[in-house]
């Protein structure tokens, strides 16, 4: 009998694994691919569940997980309760159901013995993968190529979103670089050579800032734990660095998209033009911040943000900025949508799991899983300054499978038995 557990066990692994592996390389590609991995997974761990009589909450390394993201789809239905159209926002709490189904997401994760190479295998694929097609899009002539493949007739994937994706998952392949073989670390550096050349061509500005801030992170994380005392190797972080900033900050898209942003702020700071797309970024925020002080205890409701800011903001600028169902910046949203709680509830999503992975770095031995948390971690909270993090399939996806795998191991390094 134990024999028979032991088989179905490594079976039930492979089957994990084999999902975990394939998450990257299909969540920028096709739009609800990476929905039906976490459907597979929610799926085996209710039956899990059902079957050994076991809840997520009462694992001590799930109970963390299992109650941020539950509580968090939770306030999103008190949200849309106190939205005054209830019965016409319902449909878009289904875009939330990664968070309501995030623990049983997390008990069939914690019960397979989880291979970390065929994720970081997954994210490099994916990487190469999306690459070539972004290439071909835009060698086709597309402006701001997103990599969806269309079989049939389908909507194509948001070029912004696709773009702070793209960004995220470049960061996660590379947190086990030092860790791995040499040939892991070649096709490590492809994947991430594409990746750039894909962040480039996709035109998104906000991963830009993204990529620098997790460049420069990257650096110091990589300098804190492999470099400290050799002077050869700070001198080539210093370079490495200058010499990529330098090459993509050359090519023509990155220059001539720079340019413009830094013309439509001023534009915009004159009374110019309020509608660019720096421009409209701008005039809501101005707005959003300005309705505070009338603030109500639980916002004004999911989905209800854009409609509210636009009515205060200036007139040239309404129409569009109804047109819009987010802020794009995610912090202000769900301020204005579910009042201060609504906030709490991104801080809480973001600042807890950091302050996990943070831990072994104070302590002086930070793991790679560690290294990948902070990551996923500070990326996120530095897109939610320009657009939503929380509340686009693809985002909610791939925080939900992450954070499923990597806070059940930062409890047990924290807390070791």
């Amino acid at each position: 009998m134990k024999m028979i557990d032991q088989i179905s066990g490594k079976k039930y692994s492979y089957f994990v694994n084999a999902l975990l592996f394939v998450f990257p390389i299909v969540i920028n590609l096709v739009k609800v691919a990476g929905d039906l991995v976490l459907v597979l997974l929610a799926l085996a761990g209710i039956f899990i569940a059902i079957s050994h009589k076991i809840s997520p909450f009462s694992i001590k390394d799930l109970k963390l997980f299992s109650w941020i993201t539950l509580g968090y789809f939770l306030l999103v239905c008190v949200s849309i309760l106190f939205s005054g159209k209830a019965l016409e926002l319902a449909h878009y709490a289904s875009r939330e159901l990664a968070f309501l189904f995030a623990p049983f997401i997390g008990l069939a994760i914690y019960k397979a013995k989880v291979e970390m190479r065929y994720l970081l295998l997954g994210l490099k694929v994916g990487l190469i993968v999306v690459g070539i097609i972004i290439i071909n899009q835009y060698l086709s002539g597309a402006g701001r190529p997103t990599g969806s493949m269309c079989f049939v007739s389908c909507h194509t994937m948001n070029a912004e979103e696709f773009g702070n994706v793209n960004v995220v998952l470049m960061f996660l392949a590379v947190s086990r670089f030092f860790d791995e073989g040499a040939w892991s670390r070649v096709l490590t550096l492809i994947a991430l050579s594409i990746g750039g050349v894909t962040m480039v061509l996709n035109a998104t500005r906000g991963a830009w800032l993204v990529f620098l801030a997790l460049l420069i992170i990257c650096a110091v994380l990589i300098y804190k734990r492999y470099f400290l005392r050799s002077y050869k190797a700070k001198i080539a972080i210093l370079v490495a660095v200058f010499v990529i900033v330098a090459g993509l900050g050359s090519t023509q898209i990155v220059q001539d998209r720079t340019n413009s942003a830094i013309n439509e702020v001023i534009e915009w700071s004159n009374g110019d033009n309020v509608v660019s797309s720096a421009g409209l970024r701008l005039e809501m925020w101005k707005t959003s911040i300005g309705l505070l002080d009338e603030l109500p205890l639980t916002g004004y409701g999911y989905r209800n943000t854009n409609e509210i800011v636009a009515k205060y903001a200036h007139d040239d600028a309404k129409k569009a900025i109804s047109s819009f169902n987010h802020l794009h910046n995610d912090y202000l949203n769900h301020l204005i949508a579910m009042g201060f709680l609504g906030l709490v509830s991104v801080l809480v999503l973001l600042l807890l799991p950091l302050k996990l992975f943070i831990t072994p770095f104070k302590l002086g031995h930070l793991s790679p899983n560690s290294i990948m948390g902070v990551f996923l971690c500070l990326s996120y909270s530095i897109v939610g300054l320009t657009t939503v993090v929380f509340g686009g399939v693809i985002m909610n996806a791939l925080y939900v499978l992450l954070m499923a795998i990597l806070m059940p191991v930062a409890i047990k390094e924290s807390h070791p038995s």
